[in-house]
């Protein structure tokens, strides 16, 4: 009996133990699945929460991009002015510049970067009214044009000048139109409401309501507007305002060969005058305040000695037109607009106001305007200029030799101006050897500027009369290829050679120089004296940033190179190794001294990479005496 009670006891402690086990079991498997699903269920949270975190961040960044590109959300942009704020502004401003004030724009505004292709309209067009369906209708004609079509059927007789420019804007490259505002004679062409103008009663409208209409289609139609501001040039102000004007010795006011009148320059009167005009202009709409007449006028040997400025005080007529531009770009910098400057052809070539003495120094104007428009047209050069008879009749040969020169001047500043030349648009009889500005001749000018990198253009013709056709051949044209900085050709010896026997060189930078014609023509100006030009060939990090510190530096050093050699060259890093000799002398016993100068492309354009010459003196008997070479002072390629 005790036997079998034992043995029941130990059966039932067994179950017992069974039970228990199971039931451990069975929550063990239960606090598994629970922490599984838990375990899961907040992936997927995390999982979703960081999609829904994503879209959220694309969505934000994609609205930020929006609004950047809108130029409507910018880190660096000024807050907005509280109304009262932008009141107590305004209220300084009135006391500041008085019958000169013009109001802020109510937003900030940035200058926008546009490449320029543009045309020249009068007041008098600008004033047209105009049909859009005459637009569209010479719209068509355009098209027919462009694709060889017949346009026989196309009646434009009744479409006016204006709106056979806007219709050449929508349907051509030409992207921008530059306005007149102050007029060659001084008027300016709009109702105004700056209190200076309506004082003087400068304005004569031509008709408001016409140009309000014509800048809110440009608008619509993404036509960069440019106003044409002539500042000293003027007819009006010399006979309101005698004493604002350019004084003659003896009384009264200079007026030129044509009977014109000219404000004085130097007057601060007449900056404001100016200023107020162009920030009005900005304020209505307008993009770009171009300045033309910003000089003084020419024949300047002939009035320099019965005129005189008040407020002169010795100061260049240079740096007073540098100055005036400098004034200009922060007074219109609140207004989002940028600022431009007509200037002669010829100052491409000439250096430091010489000999035209107007005011017009490409450095000195290049360093301060955001653009500069050379008025390359090639009636207004003489006999001679770029080696040619008739320049007029050699309209890309005329623009290619300026242009080069315009790049080479803008290569040696640290900050320079874009470069938008003026192309002539117009036939011109009256000169000796003209040639008809076909279409394809006009063009040509055009293609010089591509080929060298300049992609912008204006045209000039007075009467606003522009064919279509122009502009489906300026499509045609490509930028000649630039060499790589860093993986440069191989020049060689035998390159030396071929050029040394008039042979087209091979390896070009982007203005046309060969490594070896920059060296001989740094030598060259170096012997003659040009020092200008030996600024503008030396390397920016070889020499000081002005031309003013350059020259006084240099002639301290006492350099004289009579006769070089050049012995040899070889590629390097970055650029070509000129084996060369020099001597201060030259003849029969001179002395010269070998040296190694590098040539480098700065700016896609051959500098000299050289602060100092080693030159063999002929006090100097340690040094060997050079025997022959093929190449000396006399075969420079300087032209």
């Amino acid at each position: 009996m005790k036997d079998n009670y034992r043995k029941q006891k130990r059966k039932r402690k067994a179950l017992k133990v069974n039970i228990i086990a199971s039931l451990i079991l069975i929550i063990f498997i239960s606090l598994v699945v629970a922490i599984g699903n838990l375990v899961f269920n907040k992936s997927d949270f995390e999982a979703d929460k960081d999609n829904k975190t994503k879209i959220a961040d694309n969505k934000n960044n994609k609205e930020n991009k929006d609004l950047n590109e809108e130029g409507k959300k910018d880190p660096e942009e000024k807050p907005e002015l509280s109304e009262k704020d932008r009141e107590k502004l305004e209220a300084e401003r009135k006391e500041k510049y008085k019958e000169f004030y013009v109001p802020l724009p109510k937003e900030n505004l940035k200058r926008e970067d546009k490449k320029v292709k543009g045309l020249y309209v009068t007041q008098t067009t600008a004033s047209y009214n105009f049909s859009e369906d005459n637009i569209k209708l010479y719209e068509s004609y355009i098209k027919a044009l462009n694709e060889g079509g017949d346009t026989s059927s196309i009646d434009v007789s009744q479409v006016n000048n204006l709106e056979k420019i806007l219709a050449i804007c929508n349907e051509t490259e030409i992207n921008a139109l530059v306005i007149d505002i102050k007029s060659d004679d001084g008027y300016i062409t709009w109702s105004s409401d700056v209190e200076v103008v309506n004082n003087l009663e400068t304005a004569i409208p031509a008709r408001d309501d016409n140009f309000k209409a014509l800048l809110e289609y440009m608008k619509a139609h993404d036509i960069y507007p440019i106003a044409r501001i002539v500042a000293f040039k003027d007819y009006k102000l010399p006979e309101l305002l005698p004493e604002h004007a350019m004084q003659l010795n003896e009384g009264g006011v200079y007026r030129d060969d044509q009977g014109m009148g000219w404000v004085n320059q130097y007057d601060p009167y007449i900056w404001s005058y100016v200023l107020a005009v162009s920030k009005e202009a900005a304020l209505r709409g307008f993009k770009e305040i171009h300045f033309d007449y910003v000089r003084f006028p020419d024949n300047a040997a002939h009035y320099n000695e019965i005129v005189n400025f008040k407020g002169r005080d010795g100061k260049r007529k240079d740096d007073n037109i540098k100055d005036f531009l400098d004034y200009a770009k922060g007074e219109l910098e609140p207004y989002g607009v940028n600022v431009g400057a007509a200037v002669f052809g010829i100052i491409t070539r000439s250096w430091q106001d010489y000999p035209e003495d107007i005011g017009q120094t490409w450095i000195k104007i290049s360093s301060k305007a955001d653009l500069i428009s050379p008025m390359i047209y090639p009636s207004h050069y003489s006999t001679g200029w770029y080696g040619y008879d008739y320049p007029d009749a050699n309209p890309y040969g005329v623009f290619y030799h300026a242009l080069r020169e315009a790049l080479l001047k803008n290569s040696a500043l640290k900050s320079s101006a874009k470069i938008r030349p003026w192309i002539q648009g117009f036939t011109a009889p009256w000169v000796d050897g003209y040639i008809e500005y076909t279409p394809e001749v006009i063009a040509e000018q055009v293609k010089a500027g591509v080929e060298l990198g300049i992609d912008e253009y204006l045209v000039w013709n007075a009467v606003n009369e522009y064919d279509p056709k122009t502009f489906i051949e300026t499509t045609k044209f490509s930028q000649n290829k630039l060499l790589d900085p860093n993986n440069l050709p191989e020049y060689t010896q035998t390159n030396i050679d071929s050029e040394r026997n008039n042979e087209k060189p091979s390896v070009l930078d982007k203005i046309g120089n060969s490594p070896y014609q920059v060296i001989s023509d740094y030598f060259f100006n170096i012997n003659g004296g040009y020092l200008d030009k030996v600024f503008l060939y030396t390397a920016k990090n070889r020499r000081e940033e002005t031309y003013e510190e350059f020259e006084k530096n240099f002639l301290a050093k006492g350099i004289v190179l009579k006769d070089w050699r050049v012995l040899g060259v070889e590629k390097v890093d970055g650029g070509y190794n000129f084996k060369v000799s020099l001597s201060d002398s030259e003849g029969e016993g001179s002395v010269f001294k070998e040296s190694t100068i590098k040539v480098i492309l700065e700016d896609s354009i051959f500098k000299v990479d050289s602060n100092s010459l080693e030159i063999g003196s002929s006090s100097n008997s340690s040094e060997t005496d050079a025997t022959s070479s093929e190449n000396s002072a006399s075969e420079s390629t300087s032209n």
